[in-house]
């Protein structure tokens, strides 16, 4: 037969009963105020919450959910969330993300939900598992709206494809870096200027730009612009500053040997006028510094030809300012070159004879016909008279539009003093014969 208890022992188990119905008492207690917590937490979340049973059926949502999916929580409650959201388009992907939740496995992915108007919305989603005493009880789906920032994406890669477009469509080699020093841009006609494919080339740091033209890892205009470096710039044929770019001069590089190179760069900038990198462009002149040479010779045999001959020759434009004399012409008309050089014509002629010159180049720019032999009177820097003669023909442009005038003068001053003393003399003489034969006259008419 069992013992019975003394009072001491069930007075004992009895606090130890009253001890166990507190401590439910305020477990109980403790989880409805965490459930209470959890419901405020979803309830006021910024981000669209629901809860599922283990059917993937709603039990309830928050109202940035029902603000989302346009849906009222009555019209979703005991609903199968992917049949109501995701659309025959996007089912089967939908519940593949649910029942992995459903089997305990926390998920996150993105995907096309529908709205109660029929909008699909770019959403993305975290699926959290309901575990209670080791059961799996259901889940809370966790939603944003990303379609502005999908929309924003989209647009910032059609920029970007635009831009690459762009880029690849400029005639110069075109490279670009960012703060990093690594490619971000490297265009089709640097392609082909240095052999270096943009694959090869996006994303290279340290340098690598710069061996397919100098052979070696090592700072060129591109990092000058956010840097300055003396020694850098003294490896160029001149670097100068144009505005908000740097402008150089290369010769004798890896992609065109004995020839020129002209380089230009400067920042890049964000919408906020932040520095992002900065752009470099590069274009061959060899051809054009060969044809600079050649004209700057043909242009000292020019002036070596014009200045040895006796005549002056000069060249105006429409307008009858000087463009181009030798010095022949200066020793004619006595002014010295940086004077005469931009004088208009008018300056240095009689009124009478600026109006007969003017007369006589409007029909040279009429006809097209160049003139002989125009004699004119014109006044020296002294303040006295000379007479010239000229030749002139009209200068045209490489579409055959005048733009000014070309001639050759020569001093007729003695020519003319010469044939007024001559004059002079004949006037004499006759009147001397005049004389002469009145005198013989009168000595007859005396005789007689």
């Amino acid at each position: 037969m069992a013992r019975k208890p003394t009072y001491e022992e069930l007075e004992q188990r009895v606090k130890v009963l009253e001890k166990e119905s507190f401590e439910r008492k305020r477990n109980a207690e403790d989880l409805k105020d965490q459930k209470r917590r959890l419901e405020s937490l979803i309830e006021y979340s910024s981000l669209a919450i629901v809860t599922l049973d283990e059917g993937q059926n709603i039990i309830s949502c928050n109202r940035d959910f029902e603000k989302l999916f346009c849906f009222s929580e009555s019209e979703m409650v005991g609903r199968n969330l992917d049949e109501l959201l995701a659309g025959e388009e996007y089912l089967a992907g939908a519940l593949s993300y649910t029942k992995e939740t459903l089997r305990g496995k926390a998920i996150h992915g993105s995907g096309k939900r529908k709205r109660k108007d029929g909008a699909y919305l770019d959403v993305e989603f975290i699926g959290v598992p309901i575990i209670i005493d080791g059961k799996l009880t259901g889940a809370y789906g966790i939603y944003q709206d990303v379609s502005e920032r999908k929309r924003s994406e989209e647009d910032l890669k059609i920029s970007r494809q635009r831009l690459t477009q762009i880029i690849n469509f400029l005639p110069d080699a075109t490279f670009a870096i960012d703060n990093d020093g690594k490619v971000i841009a490297w265009n089709l006609a640097v392609e082909k200027m240095t052999g270096v494919k943009a694959e090869d080339m996006l994303g290279k740091g340290n340098y690598e730009y710069a061996i397919p033209f100098y052979g070696n890892r090592r700072s060129v205009l591109i990092d000058l612009v956010g840097k300055w470096n003396e020694e850098v710039k003294q490896k160029y044929q001149y670097v100068k500053k144009d505005e908000d770019f740097l402008v150089s001069e290369t010769y004798n590089s890896l992609v065109k040997p004995d020839g020129f190179l002209w380089n230009k760069a400067s920042f890049l900038y964000d919408s906020n006028g932040e520095v992002i990198g900065a752009i470099e462009t590069i274009r061959d002149i060899t051809e054009s510094k060969r044809t600079e040479a050649a004209l700057r010779e043909s242009e000292e045999k020019y002036r070596s030809i014009l200045e040895s001959i006796e005549e002056g020759y000069f060249e105006v434009d429409i307008q009858g300012n000087f463009t181009f004399l030798n010095a022949t012409l200066c020793r004619i008309l006595e002014y010295p070159e940086d004077e005469l050089m931009g004088m208009n014509n008018r300056e240095y002629m009689t009124a009478e004879t600026a109006k007969e010159t003017y007369k006589a180049c409007n029909k040279i720019y009429v006809t097209g016909k160049p003139a002989k032999n125009i004699e004119f009177e014109t006044i020296r820097s002294d303040g006295t008279k000379e007479y010239l003669e000229l030749s002139a023909s009209l200068i045209k442009d490489i579409e055959s539009q005048p733009i000014g005038f070309r001639g050759i003068v020569r001093d007729v001053t003695q020519k003319k003093l010469a044939e007024k003393e001559k004059k002079k003399l004949e006037v004499q003489l006759q009147r001397a014969q005049k004389m002469e034969a009145i005198g013989t006259l009168a000595g007859g008419v005396a005789h007689d």
